[in-house]
């Protein structure tokens, strides 16, 4: 039975490793987001190589209307009856690694912007596409360095806070949605070599990805993706992991 699934800022990165995570099973079919798929080069490629791999545009997450574009785009590929099984919100960015005090409250609202209320949005519209399939699942991709109790002390403050919002979203929505069966997770992907991955490991250790394997647990998107599928998408489904807690991509919990 096909299982449809919709990721965002799926153009790089986590998002594109998801998507070819994902589409290695024939079973699922993969609508994935890109701003400009004529700009994602990669994506479009092996799109064009599986056909269970849609690509749609999305052209800004922080618009209500370029999402009901994204959204119309989707449903139309969709049979009559069908819906979203499994959606995951994952457009991100971080940018500044300046101290607290010293970040512009730009920074701050820029950040806020996309990885927050692009991501509200994300969900908002789907849902209705959601509402059509009885799996009802959405993962958001959050990260550790949100965690007010497992507070990490670097300067990534406009990223890791709007981290702690998805959480606690993430909760409320679970509290509102659980009558309509949906279950909402937040997962932290690990430390993974990506773009915005690297800029922090050129931050924290000066670029050193050796020491920032051995201190971190650097990983590549290929396996922050594999562990996602494995222990957070399938581990839901099989009772190995719950919403009530935040859940490493290697199937550990985590504290909120």
């Amino acid at each position: 039975m096909t299982k449809n699934y919709v990721i965002t800022g799926a153009n790089r990165g986590i998002g594109l490793a998801l998507v070819k995570e994902l589409a290695k099973d024939s079973n699922n079919r993969v609508f994935a987001t890109a701003r400009d798929p004529s700009n994602a080069k990669d994506l479009s490629d092996f799109a064009k190589e599986h056909s269970n791999v849609e690509v749609i545009q999305l052209k800004d997450t922080t618009s209500v209307e370029a999402t009901d574009e994204a959204v119309a785009a989707v449903e139309a590929k969709l049979g009559k009856d069908e819906g979203i099984d499994v959606l995951i919100p994952n457009a991100g960015v971080s940018y500044s690694f300046e101290t607290t005090l010293n970040t512009s409250p730009e920074v701050y609202k820029d950040t806020y912007n996309i990885n927050v209320i692009g991501n509200l949005i994300t969900f908002q519209k789907f849902y209705k596409l959601l509402l059509k399939s009885n799996n009802r699942e959405v993962f958001f991709t959050s990260s550790v360095g949100g965690s007010i109790t497992g507070f990490i002390p670097h300067p990534i403050s406009p990223y890791a806070s709007t981290k702690s919002v998805i959480n606690y979203l993430v909760r409320a929505f679970n509290v509102d949605l659980k009558n309509e069966g949906f279950k909402v997770v937040a997962f932290h992907p690990g430390l993974v070599g990506t773009d915005l991955g690297n800029v922090a490991i050129e931050k924290a250790v000066n670029g050193d990805f050796e020491l920032a394997k051995k201190l971190y647990g650097l990983i590549t998107p290929e396996e922050s993706a594999h562990g996602i599928v494995e222990n957070i998408i399938k581990g839901l489904s099989q009772g190995k992991i719950d919403v009530d807690h935040l859940w490493s991509y290697d199937g550990t919990q985590l504290q909120w």
